[in-house]
């Protein structure tokens, strides 16, 4: 079940291309609405911690649909290298253990910074 996920390149490019259509736009969007909005207006703030919120969200979505696409591109290219036998199958065969890995380690930073990000107030839009 798991590795049919993890294995499934489609599914992860389509993810990746909707973060990264959803990050340009918000980015955009964001700009543009800056540029129109006063600082002291009150809809400024709101769309600050809107943006932060976004921007982190889809940066992690994005950063997380990107991993089996690396390790894709990585067996791709050592295919067609002609890469020894041996190394092709153990790098075919621990696919899915290292996307898995990244992804918890991704994870884990996540919770590490979290609690830093939270008291400095990143998600309220206080950037330092």
């Amino acid at each position: 079940m798991m590795e049919s996920i993890v294995v499934n390149i489609k599914l992860w490019g389509v993810v990746a291309g909707i973060a990264l259509g959803l990050l340009i736009l918000l980015l955009i969007g964001g700009s543009l609405l800056e540029s129109a909005l006063k600082e002291n207006h009150p809809a400024y703030n709101m769309m600050t911690k809107v943006m932060v919120i976004g921007v982190f969200s889809l940066i992690f979505v994005l950063a997380t649909s990107l991993w089996p696409l690396i390790f894709q591109v990585i067996l791709y290219f050592q295919q067609s290298l002609s890469a020894n036998g041996t190394f092709l199958s153990v790098l075919t065969r621990i696919r899915v253990p290292l996307v898995l890995v990244m992804w918890g380690l991704q994870l884990i930073g996540l919770l590490i910074a979290l609690p830093y990000l939270l008291k400095i107030g990143f998600f309220r839009g206080n950037l330092p």
